[in-house]
């Protein structure tokens, strides 16, 4: 199973499957008791994307993740994947679902980690897009000629040979998405995401983040589960630790975790996600049918392919 990150919403997918399946609706029920207002109320008022909800719709990410993985296993009885990764923010979702952190203790990372960056990072405008069809050496140069003194850029997650996303300070990030158009990228496309997460910016902010882990009880979880930084297997509690804090600064390989999934003979990924924003990524690997979960005929179609 692969879990989403920050992006993409739909929340007219969400209304449907809370209005089919109670257990959606007491997932996020669980998390506003925690949060001490209804989450659900504040996103269907807001239009995304949105600066100032950025929070709010994190939340949105990893509790509809969290309740979509518990319909799979009210209706599949009980199948559990062999492996499971995370993109980004998917991550912590993947932690949750493999039973490794709690999901109220997520929800507590979130929300920590929010608060951590907010406090830290004041007055400073970060932009994030996608480059496609350019090679990651040569995207790599661009940010480094780019880079000056206060203004850098960055490599923040390589989602495939021709998917790269690049970080950092708005002005050295539009500097070198003019240099990768120029040097031949196809498309660069800006994401809403205004924090520039899993880059060297974040690096002495990660040790504050650090700190505040000490009080979330980690277990190793039911299931195999891939880190992002190395795409490796985290094998311990310290692992999973190390993989949380390393994220924060450190870009995600998911081309490697990709990798990963496929040199374990895995025939079939199960996104999870109230869009398939990870199916266009990982639809160039072959031998890999991404498959959904997101509508009542997808699980339906999706729990007869894999009990087959």
């Amino acid at each position: 199973m692969i879990f989403s990150g920050q992006g993409l919403y739909n929340l007219h997918i969400l209304q449907l499957l809370m209005k089919k399946y109670s257990l959606i609706k007491q997932t996020f029920y669980e998390a506003s008791e925690f949060l001490k207002y209804d989450i659900l109320k504040k996103i269907f008022n807001v239009n995304y994307p949105n600066q100032k909800y950025q929070l709010d719709f994190q939340y949105l990410l990893l509790i509809s993740s969290v309740a979509l993985f518990r319909l799979w296993l009210q209706e599949s009885l009980y199948i559990y994947p062999d492996i499971i990764a995370g993109h980004s923010l998917g991550q912590y979702s993947a932690l949750i679902c493999n039973n490794s952190i709690k999901f109220i203790d997520g929800l507590k990372i979130l929300k920590i980690r929010n608060q951590i960056i907010q406090s830290n990072i004041k007055n400073i405008s970060f932009l994030t897009y996608a480059i496609i069809g350019l090679k990651l050496e040569t995207i790599k140069k661009i940010c480094l000629y780019v880079s000056k003194n206060q203004s850098k850029v960055f490599v923040s997650c390589i989602n495939s040979d021709i998917q790269i996303v690049i970080t950092g300070h708005d002005q050295a990030v539009l500097k070198a998405r003019t240099l990768c158009k120029k040097y031949g990228a196809i498309y660069t496309i800006k994401l809403p995401i205004y924090i520039s997460m899993h880059c060297n910016l974040m690096r002495k902010i990660s040790k504050i983040f650090s700190y505040n882990l000490n009080d979330i009880k980690i277990s190793l979880g039911k299931c195999s589960i891939i880190e992002n930084v190395n795409a490796s297997f985290l094998l311990s509690r310290r692992d999973i630790y190390s993989a949380i804090i390393k994220q924060f600064y450190r870009p995600v390989k998911w081309n490697k975790i990709i990798k990963k999934i496929k040199s374990n003979n895995i025939q079939y990924c199960i996104e999870i996600n109230l869009k398939n924003s990870l199916r266009n990524i990982c639809i160039l690997s072959k031998n890999i049918k991404i498959l959904s979960i997101n509508s009542p005929n997808s699980l339906i179609s999706t729990i007869d392919i894999i009990k087959k």
